[in-house]
């Protein structure tokens, strides 16, 4: 809007004439340029694609990065992220926008947690992948180097049980569950299984779980770092084992690493 230089009647920017004494319009410059620029703004909003785009990609890339936080997958969350910033970045070119603002800080949110989650999930597997050779080092065993078939590791990030506790599941083939049925048979640490209820007591009072309430036949070996002996702790309290067992009906070593 502008006014009249003769009768001071406020007329729009496009009238070349007063409507109310008919007076021809002289723009000033700096009154051309104004609404040349405030037509280029009015221009942008009609195509708003960039934005909504990219609070579409942002707010999807979040939502992937705290569903799927625990899986190597995350990355999905970071691709989502990555296209987020860009189409912010094009739509700051046009013309700044609340949508294109929040989309462009929650993708850029999407790709950190995206990056954090994708370490430490390497991280991670990479340390399941490494827990046969660690335990059989430290307990004297020939447990074979084989990826666990299932595993779980504790973490302050993510925290499954109210103690804490490593634990990883290792199949076996029948040349290698003969080869590991013969080393237990002359190593006389190992133990025949079931659990006493005395040892089942025990071991709830440290988990507070059903975890050793195995009826299935085989063999256990349980190392007390505490004092160097293999037995389970009797202290609720202060306790630091690692408990291997051989489940010899499923051809099965399951290996709990258990702590205070």
């Amino acid at each position: 809007m502008m006014k009249c230089n003769n009768c001071n009647q406020e007329i729009s920017g496009k009238a070349n004439f007063c409507p109310k004494c008919g007076s021809a319009l002289i723009l000033e410059p700096e009154i051309i340029e104004a609404v040349s620029v405030d037509e280029k703004s009015q221009k942008a909003l009609v195509n708003p694609a960039f934005a909504n785009t990219c609070i579409g990609f942002g707010i999807t890339g979040l939502a992937i990065a705290m569903i799927i936080s625990g899986s190597p997958l995350i990355f999905i969350a970071g691709v989502f992220g990555v296209l987020a910033i860009i189409n912010g970045v094009k739509s700051f070119k046009v013309q700044q926008s609340r949508k294109a603002t929040w989309g462009t800080i929650f993708g850029t949110v999407a790709v950190f947690l995206a990056v954090v989650f994708l370490v430490f999930n390497i991280t991670y597997i990479i340390k399941a992948n490494k827990a046969p050779r660690v335990y059989s080092k430290e307990l004297n065993l020939n447990i074979p180097n084989k990826v666990p078939e299932d595993y779980y590791q504790h973490s302050n990030v993510f925290s499954a049980y109210g103690f804490k506790v490593n634990y990883y599941y290792i199949s076996l083939d029948h040349k290698e569950a003969s080869a590991f049925t013969d080393e237990i048979e002359d190593d006389a640490r190992w133990r025949i299984l079931p659990f006493t209820v005395v040892e089942k007591v025990r071991l709830r009072n440290i988990t507070d779980e059903d975890f050793f309430d195995f009826t299935v036949n085989g063999y256990f070996i349980c190392y007390n770092r505490n004092n160097g002996s293999y037995s389970i702790p009797v202290s609720d309290e202060d306790y630091d084992c690692i408990l291997v067992i051989y489940d010899s009906e499923n051809k099965k070593i399951i290996i709990y690493e258990i702590w205070a």
